[in-house]
């Protein structure tokens, strides 16, 4: 048998590192280390053995005492360590200790009294630590320092149809917090590779018996590691719009049990008092923060400093800040200048208009023209940035739009998610369909002339005049309505005194106002002097 085990062993060993390196096996022993040959499954492969350090005394035992004796007159956990730590490295043990006691009928309320259990004093029982407590807490605490172990007395009735009724004493015996920590103190003094727990849960809520663990073993002062951080917006704008109304740190850790946050504003290098803390028990360090302090108001906008720590069962704290701005200014879009019409009707004139935008600060969104319904005809999305210009051909996707009211608009947000919608409105108008000269140039001291034409596509009321740059030569009409048509006017090269102008380059300018609204088309004309 003893072959089988160590088989048994070196082939789970085989085939657990096949699938990966790092599997550890563990094998239970008694605590009466007997012929178990735990030398060779050591040197088969095996890591540690979990020694039930417990039942020690069972129902049958007399007389009554601890189930797991620190030492006695007899077999005792001292005796368990000794044997084993003598054949393999303390390395390899694991102590396991009782999370219960037994309890026994008596013949006497004397530590340690004869045992009677049975049919007719009542059959001894075990009793999980929880369950135990109750009784501690009505018939009151001992402690029996010899076998380290924590006990009471107390009457108990028991009645049966062969014997009647019986008032036997019962005697309870049970490891609490005191008892076990001195089994601890002993697997710290073998170095001994840990301790375990029979059974896990057999302490309910009650926080004692893990508070002596962590006295006794968790002593380390290495905070958790950090490896990573980040936060998802550095400026953000909680004004309930929707967009980065929040922003969210975070932190990856390692050997935590709870973490925490705090919010402090910053001025400079100052660093001021506490606006938001929390502790949160879990392994997932994630804080959104809705820019609200602990009234909960909005804090004023300015930088703040997000602290988010990690912490051990020690008590020992990492941490890391981040560094975030409330901004809740909305930014500031500023739109192009004129002209703000185009007449897309592929004669080369106004056929585009180029929209531009610029903003003191950098903004990311689009770029829309509506109808006058609201609808959109064209948008352009753009990143981050200061300045823009896009440029219209009178079309939305598929057609060219109708002559009309329309509005370019800017949507813009900042970093922080502020919202600017910038608007101004733009024509779609193709009143003018075109101003021609029939010569493009002519002399007029020579008698020469050159007639204009203009044409019209709809009813409007429009402005005529002849300018050398900007400075009006001639006018030919003044708010005369027409009706949709061709209309001329043929020059004689004067000016409105009569007088012949200097050689150069004139133009003819139409102003139309038609329900669209107001246009205006220009064509040039050399004069010559002979």
């Amino acid at each position: 048998m003893e072959g089988q085990f160590v088989a048994l062993i070196k082939q789970i060993r085989t085939k657990l590192d096949a699938i990966s390196r790092g599997y550890q096996i563990t094998f239970d022993t008694l605590g009466r280390i007997g012929n178990y040959p735990i030398e060779r499954a050591v040197a088969s492969g095996a890591d540690a053995m979990f020694i039930m350090g417990y039942d020690y005394r069972t129902a049958s035992s007399s007389p009554v005492g601890s189930v797991a004796p620190l030492t006695s007159g007899g077999y005792d956990i001292r005796d368990t360590i000794a044997a084993y730590a003598s054949r393999v490295s303390p390395s390899r043990l694991i102590l396991g200790v009782p999370y219960y006691g037994r309890a026994w009928s008596t013949a006497t309320n004397l530590v340690h009294a004869r045992n009677i259990s049975g049919t007719r004093y009542g059959a001894s029982a075990s009793v999980t630590y929880v369950n135990a407590l109750p009784y501690f807490t009505a018939h009151g605490k001992q402690y029996d320092t010899t076998e380290a172990v924590a006990w009471t007395v107390y009457r108990r009735q028991n009645c049966t149809t062969t014997y009647g009724c019986v008032n036997p004493y019962r005697q309870l015996y049970l490891d609490d917090a005191r008892a076990l920590g001195r089994k601890y103190d002993l697997v710290n003094a073998y170095r001994l590779r840990g301790a375990g727990i029979w059974a896990l849960g057999y302490d309910g809520t009650k926080p004692e018996l893990w508070n002596m663990l962590r006295a006794k073993f968790i002593t380390d002062s290495v905070p958790p590691t950090i490896t990573g951080g980040s936060v998802s917006a550095a400026a953000f704008s909680p004004n309930g719009d929707g967009t980065r109304d929040t922003t969210t740190a975070r932190i990856t850790a390692t050997g935590l049990v709870r973490w925490g946050y705090v919010v402090q504003a910053v001025r400079g290098t100052t660093v001021g008092p506490q606006l938001r803390t929390g502790t949160v028990v879990g392994k997932g360090p994630a804080f959104t923060w809705n820019g609200r302090d602990s009234v909960p108001a909005v804090v004023a906008p300015g930088r703040y400093r997000i602290t988010l720590w990690a912490e051990d069962a020690s008590a020992n704290r990492s941490q890391r800040a981040f560094d975030v701005v409330v901004d809740l200014r909305a930014p500031r879009i500023a739109g192009s200048t004129p002209p703000t019409f185009l007449t897309p009707d592929s004669d080369g004139r106004s056929d585009t208009l180029a929209l531009s935008w610029s903003s003191p600060d950098r903004i990311y969104g689009v770029v829309r023209v509506r109808d006058h319904t609201g609808a959109i005809q064209r948008s352009w999305p753009f990143g981050a940035r200061t300045s823009g210009t896009v440029t219209w051909d009178g079309r939305r996707p598929g057609a060219v739009v109708d002559d009309g009211r329309y509005t370019f608009e800017v949507d813009g947000r900042d970093a922080a998610g502020n919202r600017t919608v910038a608007k101004r409105g733009i024509l779609v108008d193709r009143t003018i369909r075109s101003a021609t000269w029939s010569d493009s140039s002519f002399d007029p001291r020579a008698g020469e002339r050159s007639r204009a034409t203009i044409v019209v596509r709809r009813a409007a009321v429009i402005t005529v005049g002849i300018y050398r740059g900007s400075t009006l030569v001639r006018r030919v009409w003044t708010g005369t309505s027409v009706a949709a048509g061709t209309y001329t006017y043929t020059w004689n090269g004067r000016t409105s005194s009569g007088a012949y102008p200097a050689p150069g380059t004139y133009r003819i300018l139409v102003h139309a106002t038609s329900w669209v609204g107001t246009t205006w088309y220009s064509r040039t004309v050399a004069v010559q002097s002979h």
